[in-house]
């Protein structure tokens, strides 16, 4: 009696044991399938700016040509708007210390920005074929972005309409304005940018009679940038 006790003991203790260990596996089973692997880190995108890049730009430019002197006595003060778009490119290198940044631009557009009264006489018009400038940019980096001002020096190809003449001309002035640009990866950025334009007075000689205007013109620019 006392060995079939041992024996029944014996097998219950086994029995308790293998409960166990298949209850144990089956807690170890399920934790596996309830893990979720921690997502990986986002790669930050480089802010230094230092280095030099090539790029390419579309806007909308629109100004004001004053007639400053005139032999037909138009109004004091007669003007007249001038708009469109234009399309180039620009290159230009960079120097960051620490929070800032300096550096250097030349661009360079093809334009059809013009405009013109036909209402009175003699009819008169201004067309701007072409837009340029060299500047020097400075500002401050914050994470991706680099918020910049910038002036230096601009022209512009334009021809000049009075009636039945016309004359083309270069014109040369200063240019200044405001612009934020972004890094969207080491090598790329995208930027908008305003300039202002002050081309100052221009004589012109139309089949004897000398007229002087004086041109100021606004644009609006965004770009890319490939840095390298």
């Amino acid at each position: 009696m006392a060995k079939q006790q041992v024996v029944a003991y014996g097998l219950a203790a086994a029995a308790v044991a293998a409960s166990a260990a298949v209850g144990g596996g089956v807690t170890v089973a399920q934790a596996a399938d309830l893990y979720i692997p921690e997502p990986e880190a986002a790669v930050a995108v480089p802010d230094d700016w230092t280095g030099c890049y090539v790029g390419v730009h579309a806007g909308y430019g629109w100004g004001v040509v004053e007639i400053v002197d005139d032999p037909y006595d138009f109004e004091d003060g007669f003007d007249y708007d001038i708009a469109g778009w234009l399309a180039g490119g620009q290159i230009g290198c960079n120097q960051q210390i620490d929070g800032f940044a300096v550096g250097i631009e030349a661009d360079l557009a093809l334009a059809n920005i013009s405009g013109g009264v036909d209402d009175i006489f003699p009819e008169v018009r201004t067309d701007v074929h072409w837009l340029g400038t060299l500047r020097g940019r400075a500002g401050v980096v914050a994470d991706q972005w680099f918020f910049y001002g910038t002036a230096g020096l601009a022209a512009a190809g334009t021809t000049s309409f009075l009636d039945i003449y016309e004359e083309d001309a270069v014109r040369y002035g200063w240019v200044a304005g405001l612009g934020a640009e972004m890094k969207l990866t080491t090598d790329i950025s995208v930027k908008a940018e305003y300039l202002f334009h002050d081309f100052g007075d221009k004589a012109f000689n139309f089949g004897g009679a000398n007229v002087t205007d004086n041109l100021t013109l606004s644009t609006f620019k965004v770009g890319v940038n490939l840095h390298f």
